[in-house]
């Protein structure tokens, strides 16, 4: 259980890591540095974002901990910010969408996204009564289709040349869901 409130900060702790609302005193050069590294950029089907320190501290400000987070992700070991998690509640339609980067490469295929979305789903599911959570992969990321699978989504669909990536090409835009239920029958919560 965590002992967020709307509008609070929220912080989610893992075994490694620590999740938490960002602030504008978090906002660094590694941060600004991933918005603007095209691998990473890559993954989310964009193209770099050009975000400088003061449009990023604008961004983490855009966040208001009740239908909208941006949880810096922290190793617990020594307090460096090693990512991001953004999410998003429709707290009226009960569904959950969220976006996670891991900006420290040498964190990659590591389990540092899983570990983080399980606490993270807990959460939503738990605690602000989401009843769904959607995931969206905007062309072919075959490393978040491996996690969404792991994490026990099912995918509900394509929609074919919906988007435009990097470089102007047309990109798929992946479906995934993840029922409260299936949750539960998962997780045992």
């Amino acid at each position: 259980m965590s002992d967020w409130r709307p509008g609070q900060p929220l912080k989610i702790e893992t075994e490694r890591f620590i999740a938490r609302s960002l602030t504008a005193d978090d906002v660094n050069e590694d941060y600004v540095s991933w918005w603007n590294d095209p691998e990473i950029q890559q993954g989310f089907g964009n193209p770099p974002r050009g975000f400088t320190l003061e449009s990023a501290r604008q961004h983490v400000a855009k966040f208001n901990n009740k239908n909208n987070f941006h949880l810096g992700i922290f190793l617990k070991s020594t307090g460096k910010l090693i990512g991001f998690y953004a999410i998003t509640v429709d707290h009226r339609q009960k569904v959950s969408k969220a976006n996670l980067c891991i900006g420290d490469k040498s964190l990659w295929s590591k389990g540092t996204a899983t570990e983080i979305a399980i606490a993270a789903m807990k959460i939503r599911f738990e605690e602000m009564g989401v009843e769904k959570i959607e995931g969206e992969i905007r062309g072919d990321n075959r490393a978040s289709m491996a996690i969404y699978d792991k994490l026990g989504f099912k995918k509900e669909g394509t929609l074919r040349k919906q988007g435009i990536g990097p470089g102007g090409k047309r990109i798929d835009i992946h479906l995934y869901g993840l029922l409260k239920r299936e949750w539960q029958e998962r997780y045992g919560s």
